[in-house]
């Protein structure tokens, strides 16, 4: 696409006029969503021009006011009931507030379907996977080198970070505040709005958690969460100390459709099926030498019998035989019920303004239901919701403070409030190749931001925390530990798995040398 002389005009123009826009309703946003600017007019732009940062900094204005999260009036619309024996217009009116929320978290999941399925991001995937090395396309190159839309975002913060305390200037702080908001938009868009207190069909949000998946590895191929690690280590600097809260929701919302155990036991997946193939390679070799020993050619020399390392379908197929998947299921079982901390998992119950009371989940139930299977967890997600509705309904009519506990006597726990979204992503964890996929992306991530990152970042929220900012909401605290429920868990059971690996590991060398000699 080729710019006319007065598009920068054109995009401020549009800005102004998106500034105006209604929050609680937002006509002109879904207005330019039916006329479909977005992908028609404004991505093209930043494909074609991304060495003009004036005109890509207007267009990420842009897109950083129509993918914001919806308002909470607008979340309060998309959960009304209505009353049939209300008057005609009364309902009338809740419908258009309900179709209006419903019509605005479509168009934030179309944004984040578009930018996820761009097509510079396919074309350069598929080149990247196919296509030689050759003299003769230095175009095709080029554009290879170039990547995909999201890398042209991630090139804006290059120069901005590269300036540290005094040389960092205000425009430099407005540019990486404006893509951090981006990305934290992109992740947060996508959420299952409910109509009349009712989920979404399971095929809904089924898409919806595995468009989130694709994000994820979308923003590990486009090296966001390169970028990320880089801003966290040095978060307790002046520079950056701004960004603190901006990381802290983007981390949220990185991991708040994720399982931490099944996040640390994915990469445990891989590696027992690199174990597999190297003890079965292991095995031919012996052979092959016991056999070259025995064996003599007609000429009188031995000869050597070669033995290729079996094919990844048919290691694939040994890893999926119910003998592995039994030993899978006993391993997940171990991790639940020998956790050294399972058994003293707290519930934290929540005070809000009207004096009703949310529950969140402790560690242990999360755990243990990601060893159940799909069947088992639904079932268990919805008695323990029915159960915690009523116990909810009961204390309601206490009026007495002294009967409301911080943590439950029962043990039993919304599971829907452990953590947003929870009840309906729980139930699609496995969602094939892209969700192993991501949940390996995210657990190398952990694992150096653990390293370098972790540390800074949480001390400087806590620095946040205990001067009482004004800058902090009502629910950061609830982010904030959260994040390190997360970290916990995923940090006990990866060392769990860790600990199996080594003892496995000298099991084998152990058997190597007893058949050696």
């Amino acid at each position: 696409m080729i710019p006319v002389t007065d598009c920068i005009l054109w995009l401020q123009d549009l800005q102004r006029a998106l500034r105006r826009d209604e929050d609680a309703f937002r006509p002109i946003s879904l207005l330019l969503g039916q006329w479909n600017v977005v992908e028609q007019k404004l991505l093209p732009l930043v494909l074609s021009c991304r060495y003009d940062t004036h005109l890509v900094l207007t267009i990420v204005k842009i897109l950083v006011i129509l993918t914001k999260p919806l308002s909470e009036g607008a979340k309060k619309a998309g959960k009304l009931v209505i009353n049939s024996k209300s008057e005609p217009e009364v309902i009338r009116e809740q419908n258009q507030l309900i179709q209006n929320a419903i019509a605005q978290s479509d168009l934030l999941a179309k944004y984040k379907r578009i930018i996820v399925h761009h097509p510079s991001h396919i074309h350069d995937d598929h080149h990247s996977h196919h296509d030689p090395p050759s003299k003769s396309n230095n175009n095709n190159n080029n554009n290879k080198r170039e990547g995909g839309l999201l890398s042209v975002f991630v090139s804006l913060l290059a120069l901005p970070l590269s300036h540290t305390g005094s040389q960092r200037t205000d425009t430099d702080h407005l540019t990486i505040e404006l893509v951090l908001h981006l990305f934290r938009n992109l992740l947060s868009a996508g959420e299952p709005m409910q109509k009349g207190g009712n989920h979404l069909a399971a095929e809904k949000i089924r898409d919806s958690v595995l468009l989130h998946q694709k994000l994820i590895i979308l923003f590990e191929k486009e090296l966001v969460l390169d970028v990320l690690l880089v801003l966290t280590q040095e978060m307790e600097t002046r520079e950056n100390r701004q960004y603190n809260l901006l990381v802290m929701e983007i981390l949220h919302h990185l991991l708040k459709r994720q399982d931490p155990t099944l996040v640390a036991q994915s990469l445990h997946d891989n590696d027992q099926v690199q174990t597999d193939i190297s003890n079965q390679y292991s095995q031919s070799q012996s052979q092959s030498h016991s056999k070259s020993k025995s064996t003599n050619h007609p000429l009188g020399k031995s000869v050597r019998f070669r033995f290729q390392k079996p094919s990844s379908s048919s290691s694939f197929h040994n890893h999926n035989s119910l003998r592995a998947q039994l030993f899978k299921e006993k391993q997940k079982i171990q991790l639940t019920t020998t956790s050294r901390h399972s058994n003293f998992g707290g519930t934290l119950v929540q005070q809000s303004k009207d004096g009703t009371h949310r529950k969140y989940l402790h560690a242990f139930s999360t755990q243990s239901m990601a060893s159940q299977s799909q069947s088992t967890r639904s079932l268990t997600l919805q008695t323990t919701a029915n159960n915690d509705i009523q116990n909810a309904n009961a204390q309601r009519k206490r009026r007495s403070k002294k009967h409301q506990t911080m943590i439950a006597s029962s043990g039993q726990t919304l599971a829907a409030y452990s953590r947003p979204g929870a009840a309906a992503s729980e139930l699609f964890h496995d969602l094939g190749p892209t969700s192993i996929r991501a949940q390996r992306v995210l657990h190398n991530f952990l694992t150096a931001f653990l390293q370098n990152g972790y540390g800074p970042t949480m001390k400087s929220l806590k620095n946040e925390f205990r001067r009482e900012s004004a800058r902090l909401e009502g629910g950061d605290k609830l982010l904030f530990f959260r994040i390190v429920w997360f970290f916990c868990q995923w940090w006990r059971v990866s060392q769990d798995i860790k600990k199996q690996q080594i003892q496995s590991k000298q099991q084998i060398q152990s058997k190597q040398q007893i058949q050696s000699k």
